[in-house]
Formats: C-alpha cells, structure tokens, sequence
C-alpha cells in the first residue's frame, strides 16, 4: 500500500512514506532513518569498547601497583641474608661452601670421564673381538681353498 508523499528533513529529497499513518511521523527517508540507526549502533558499540578499555587500563593498574613492591620485598630478603653473614666468620663460610661445591664439581667431571673411558675400552674390546672372529672365518676360508686346489 502507497504512502504519502513527503520531503526528508534531513536531506530535503522526497521520499513515499510506508503507509498513511506512517506518514504522519516518518519525517526521514529510508537511507537517512538507517544511518540515524547506524549511528546509534556505532555509538553503542563504542561505548562497550571505552567500558572495555577502561577495565582492562584498571587491572593494569592493580597489576602495576603489585608489581612494584616485589623489588622492596626482594632487597629486603637480600639484605637480611647478606647481614646473617658477615664478618669473618661469614666470609669463611662463604669460602667454605664454594669449596665445598667445586669439590662436587671435580668430582662430578672425574667420574663422567672415567665413564666415558670404560665405555670407550668396552667398544674398542667388542671392536677387536669381532675383528678376530672375522680373521678366523677367513682364515678357514683361505684354508678350505687352498685344500680344493691341491
């Protein structure tokens, strides 16, 4: 059913109405109405955007604020560790454990290389073992030959 006949207020173009009734308050064409409602939209979609932007900036900052009391925490620990130990009795323990742990070291080395080296002899043994076998089957070969040509 054909409307009436009406101007757009906002860009002055006639436009039909949707119905008579209608025509008595659509005062916008079609493509006005739809970017009033594009507006509205993006308005809304831009307002859950800044409530968004705005909680994650506000855990940020609680974020922040915790962070800044580990270094505090940390110099405080360092600092009571560090006053547990001094004078000369402190040093000396200090030098006693470093001792203590390149001994461990040492020793840790030595046995990875005598490890290495009596796996290296178990090789070279197998090695040998199967170069002797090897001789032997052909030495029997050569033997076995030897006796066909007679």
């Amino acid at each position: 059913m054909a409307g009436m006949v009406k101007d757009c207020s906002v860009c002055d173009r006639p436009f039909t109405a949707t119905s008579l009734k209608a025509g008595l308050w659509e005062n916008r064409c079609s493509n006005c109405e739809q970017d009033k409602r594009r507006t509205f939209a993006e308005k809304g979609l831009a307002a859950k955007i800044d409530t968004t932007i705005a909680s994650v900036e506000k855990r940020l900052d609680q974020l922040e604020q915790a962070i800044e009391v580990i270094p505090m925490l940390v110099g405080g620990e360092v600092s009571n560790a560090l006053g547990s130990i001094t004078g000369e009795q402190g040093l000396a323990e200090i030098k006693e454990a470093l001792t203590k742990a390149v001994e461990l070291k040492i020793a840790e080395l030595e046995q990875n290389a005598l490890q290495a080296q009596v796996e290296r002899d178990a090789e070279m043994y197998n090695f040998k073992q199967k170069l002797q076998s090897q001789i032997v089957t052909l030495n029997n070969k050569i033997i076995n030959i030897m006796r066909e040509m007679e």
